[in-house]
Formats: structure tokens, C-alpha cells, sequence
């Protein structure tokens, strides 16, 4: 592929101790806002099937130099997040044109939609998952279903709208509310939905 102007287009921004970074998808970097030289390849990020974690030293902005074998200096920073297409996914589609205009060919049509905080996803009862109807990396395991007040739903962190990971509920577990960027969203009471979801997880915990 040729590689255009890293600019050219509008891109989410995180922060990494208070600096801010576009995320790229489409080259595949972590570019930091007003130094474009700065950049963090997003392979230098571990990638797990919840998630993909990024040690970062603040010292030098950018990704830990260090072995991921021993436990890192107590300066660096390990941050979480789901999958850098879901975080872009202008930028991961605009990648995959490039490499297989076909694969928008895939789609699905038939599926039960429910709308979880807010957006809308797909009910996949193949891969146990709901799917982001405009965001198809954007993905949440029917595993990470919870409880909460007799209901059944999942704690969505805005910011991402994806599950809020294990430490972020962890950390406002003793709140008498939560914080304004997590959310409990009750998975719609709908009898093909729930059917779903009852046989995979019933399945799945034998």
C-alpha cells in the first residue's frame, strides 16, 4: 500500500498519561497529537482475546523497550483497550479496501438487532457475541453478560462503548452509583434474544 499523509482524515484520540494520541488503524500506529513523529506501532501492544494491553513508558512517550517476560519498573504504565479497529474503524476499513475490497461482501442480514446503550448490534448466536451494527470489530462476548438488581445486562464503558473491563469495575466497586462514563445496560427481555443467549451460555458451562 502507499502510504498517504497520516493526516488526512479525521481520527479518535486516547490519552497515555495525559498525552494525547491519534489512533490509526488504517497505518497501523498510535501517533501522538502535535508530534506525528512520535509514533507507537500497535504491534508493540499484547494482544489477548479480551483485549489488547500497551505497556507505556511516560518517560519516553512511547511503548516499553523492556522485556514483557519480567514485570515492568514501576514507572511504566499498562493500559487496556479493545481492539484498536474497533477504537477506528474508518481506518481499519479504509485498510482492508486496500488489501480486499471484497470483504464487504460479508453481512448479517437475518439477525436479531437489540440496542445496547444506545447503539445497535447484531445477536450472533454462532460466535456467542453481539456485534456493533456500524462498527463490526466493535464485539461483546455474550460471557461478559452480568447481573445486576435480579436484571440481566452488560456494564458498558461510553468511552469505548464496548464492556468495561475487570479493573475499571473493580476500582467503583464499593460506589453507591457509577461513574458517569460506565453504564448498566439491561439486555432487552425479548424471547428469541433471550433464547439465544440462555442456550449458548448453557452450553458453553459444560
Amino acid at each position: 500500500m502507499k502510504q498517504i499523509s497520516a493526516c488526512t482524515r479525521p481520527r479518535p484520540v486516547i490519552e497515555l498519561d495525559n498525552t494525547p494520541f491519534y489512533v490509526d488503524a488504517q497505518w497501523l500506529y498510535l501517533v501522538q497529537v502535535g508530534n506525528p513523529d512520535n509514533r507507537i506501532d500497535m504491534h508493540e501492544a499484547r494482544s489477548f482475546k479480551s483485549h489488547v494491553e500497551l505497556w507505556y513508558d511516560p518517560s519516553i512517550k512511547n511503548a516499553y523497550q523492556g522485556s514483557h517476560s519480567d514485570p515492568p519498573p514501576e514507572h511504566i504504565l499498562n493500559y487496556w483497550f479493545h481492539s484498536f479497529s474497533a477504537l477506528d474503524p474508518a481506518g481499519a476499513a479504509a485498510r482492508l479496501d486496500e488489501l480486499n475490497p471484497e470483504w464487504r461482501s460479508e453481512n448479517h442480514t437475518g439477525l436479531p438487532v437489540i440496542d445496547i446503550a444506545g447503539k445497535l448490534f447484531y445477536v450472533d448466536k454462532k460466535d456467542g457475541c453481539f456485534y456493533e451494527v456500524n462498527n463490526c470489530w466493535n464485539w461483546i462476548s455474550f460471557n461478559d453478560i452480568a447481573c445486576r438488581k435480579k436484571m440481566k445486562g452488560l456494564y458498558i464503558n461510553l468511552n469505548s462503548h464496548n464492556t468495561a473491563f475487570p479493573h475499571e469495575l473493580n476500582a467503583v466497586r464499593s460506589l453507591t452509583s457509577l461513574p458517569d462514563h460506565l453504564f448498566f445496560a439491561p439486555i432487552p427481555n425479548r424471547r428469541t434474544v433471550k433464547k439465544i443467549i440462555e442456550k449458548y451460555l448453557q452450553r458453553n458451562k459444560k
